[in-house]
């Protein structure tokens, strides 16, 4: 992709000062006499086959997913009656968490992934996303492990809605088959246990964060009976089935050991499975990387501040962000989402560029080798625009590192939690553009089961896609004939 026009600095800053002051009512900075309403802003034409040509291709950042959620995520928000700038500043919240997600884990390969949720027991779905309210369960895809991950994601939901302080519930993700395939369609298959874990603290305040570790099948299988699930709910008839089921059943508890953090005894159980010695993560190409199993204690304790980078990467993010908000009148406009679609993979790569382990002097994945002296994007008043250097440099070096690090291939990133967990489990991007498309056109309920209706009498119908032609429903009640 190539960018034919040149960036406006002036330009950018002064829509970014308009948008901040009056988001609502933006302002024009060619024009200040003349205000540009967004009263009844409009839905969006996506591209067609838009991120389809994106340098990141093989990485673990699949950035068609992304870009083509982004501007689905901002229609969704449109459908539902919010503002234009409302609805651009829900895309590019989740695209910053999504950004923070995969930084900690494909770049920087950390073992502990936190993210940030809050409970609302007033809405259907109650674990939302911080960054932008949307429910995990709404981001969960339908797809992944026969939608196992999304049958667990809406068990904790409920248990976590009205469990008391003090309660886990863990969403255990083994190794091994995903139902999920590569741009090149071939089979996705993650080399790595994920797990989960939401926790509610002393005070009630809910927690949530992904853990990456080397556990066999059989150890997490284990894992899960050890603490509480039924072991013959986890049989299967396949190997197919048996990792469906085990994600399937998430762990859920009411208490833990007195006196010790639910997230903790998590961990503490986890050792006790595998032991204490090093955490062997597997690459692309086949070789490992060792982490101490300290990390795993060290990322719980710092937790609050892991997703905070050091400024350079704060920097990229808020100048990514000022871009993303100077565009809010051009975003139907194709060469715009071009270009969108580009400078977001420009930013992963200048995120890249910085925390490349040549940078560093300490060695790869410990926590020394990364700056937390950020600097909040909230507090600054001025950016040092780059963006035009992010579209002149070359990043192969940047590129062949995102392709050879651990993570799932093509790009798919595990749902279990949803939101921008992990890309295990929590950073998905969004359900939407994998299946789940918000709420149905036709009955108005939450699409998270991928049901259809009769075009003739609105009848619904159970998704049927898992099974064979022979054995999907031909004919509604009514008489009309479905063409499968």
């Amino acid at each position: 992709m190539s960018v034919e026009a040149p960036i406006n600095f002036d330009t950018l800053k002064a829509y970014r000062k308009a948008f901040e002051s009056k988001p609502d009512d933006y302002l024009d900075p060619d024009n200040k006499e003349r205000k540009r309403p967004y009263s009844d802003p409009q839905e969006v034409k996506i591209k067609p086959g838009l991120g389809q040509d994106s340098e990141l291709k093989g990485t673990g950042f699949n950035s068609s997913l992304e870009i083509n959620r982004f501007f689905s995520n901002y229609n969704l928000r449109i459908k539902e009656g919010k503002t234009a700038s409302e609805a651009l500043r829900s895309s590019v919240s989740e695209l910053e968490a999504n950004i923070r997600t995969f930084t900690l884990e494909f770049i920087q390969a950390r073992l502990v992934i936190p993210f940030l949720v809050k409970l609302d027991p007033t809405a259907e779905y109650s674990i939302l996303s911080q960054y932008d309210n949307q429910s995990v369960v709404s981001k969960t895809s339908p797809e992944e492990r026969f939608g196992a991950n999304l049958q667990a994601s809406i068990a904790i939901d409920r248990f976590m809605k009205y469990s008391p302080a003090g309660s886990l519930a863990i969403l255990n993700s083994p190794a091994g088959w995903t139902n999920w395939f590569d741009e090149e369609g071939k089979p996705i298959t993650y080399t790595d246990n994920q797990m989960t874990i939401y926790w509610k603290e002393a005070n009630g305040d809910l927690h949530a964060l992904t853990v990456v570790s080397d556990l066999t099948y059989d150890q997490s299988r284990q894992y899960s009976i050890d603490m509480g699930v039924d072991g013959q709910s986890l049989e299967g008839s396949s190997d197919m089935e048996r990792v469906a089921n085990l994600v399937r059943k998430p762990i859920l508890l009411s208490s833990v050991r007195r006196g010790q953090s639910p997230v903790d005894y998590a961990i503490d159980m986890l050792l006790a499975k595998r032991g204490m010695g090093d955490i062997k993560i597997q690459k692309k190409d086949g070789t490992f990387e060792y982490k101490k199993v300290a990390e795993l204690r060290e990322g719980v304790r710092k937790k609050e501040s892991m997703l905070n980078f050091c400024e350079e990467a704060e920097l990229v993010i808020g100048q990514l962000k000022e871009y993303l908000f100077s565009q809010i009148s051009n975003l139907g406009e194709f060469k715009t989402q071009e270009q969108i679609g580009t400078i977001i993979d420009k930013a992963i790569l200048e995120i890249t560029r910085i925390n490349l382990p040549h940078k560093n002097s300490s060695s790869a994945g410990s926590f020394s080798r990364f700056s937390n002296k950020a600097e909040n994007y909230s507090t600054r008043t001025s950016y040092t625009p780059e963006v035009s250097e992010w579209m002149q440099r070359s990043y192969s070096s940047e590129i062949a590192f995102l392709e050879n690090q651990k993570g799932c291939a093509g790009g798919r990133r595990r749902t279990g939690s949803g939101i921008s967990l992990g890309t295990g489990i929590l950073s998905v991007g969004s359900g939407i553009g994998e299946g789940i498309g918000g709420n149905c056109s036709e009955c108005g309920s939450l699409n998270i089961d991928e049901h259809y209706h009769c075009p003739d009498c609105n009848r619904k119908f159970a998704d049927e896609t898992s099974l064979s032609p022979d054995a999907r429903t031909k004919e509604c009640g009514c008489g009309f004939k479905f063409g499968c």
